[in-house]
């Protein structure tokens, strides 16, 4: 719970700045504000009716749902691209693959400098993997985080809508 000007610090606002919001978003606050010996306090679900209502976003149940449909469709897009990155990743790991062990049948010769040479390839390959391996993983947990995020946010939503 947050006193009035522990609300109005929090969102970076005056005091007098959240008492309009008390007044004009009165029927949202309803079950968010309370008032104890004088002192008004709001809950973590009223920060959020008011942090939305100064971001102009508005709290009705049409822009709720469109919120929720938007979150679905980037979660979609995410899930898409982190899919086909990771396939085109596959892919060329195993076209990687099926070259060095189907390659040219053809009996070459090799001196040791070209086989320093191949080995500095392979080694050089194996580091482009590892790195393209590191990028996947670091762009999956970025992605986990974004979605808990939005689920997040689409909770408090749907707690809101309650």
């Amino acid at each position: 719970m947050y006193k009035i000007r522990e609300a109005a610090k929090l969102l970076n606002v005056n005091t007098i700045d959240i008492h309009k919001k008390l007044i004009s978003l009165k029927k949202e606050l309803a079950d968010h504000v309370h008032k104890k010996n004088g002192i008004t306090t709001i809950d973590q679900e009223g920060i959020d009716i008011i942090s939305l209502s100064f971001a102009g976003v508005k709290t009705d149940k049409k822009t709720a749902v469109n919120v929720l449909e938007k979150f679905e469709q980037k979660e979609g897009i995410v899930n898409e691209i982190v899919v086909d990155n990771t396939s085109q990743e596959i892919v060329h790991k195993e076209e990687l693959k099926d070259e060095l062990i189907h390659g040219n049948n053809e009996q070459i010769v090799l001196d040791e400098s070209d086989l320093n040479s191949i080995k500095a390839d392979i080694n050089f390959k194996k580091n482009q993997l590892n790195s393209l391996n590191q990028k996947i993983v670091s762009e999956l947990e970025r992605t986990a985080n974004y979605t808990r995020e939005l689920n997040d946010l689409h909770n408090r939503i749907k707690n809101h809508l309650r």
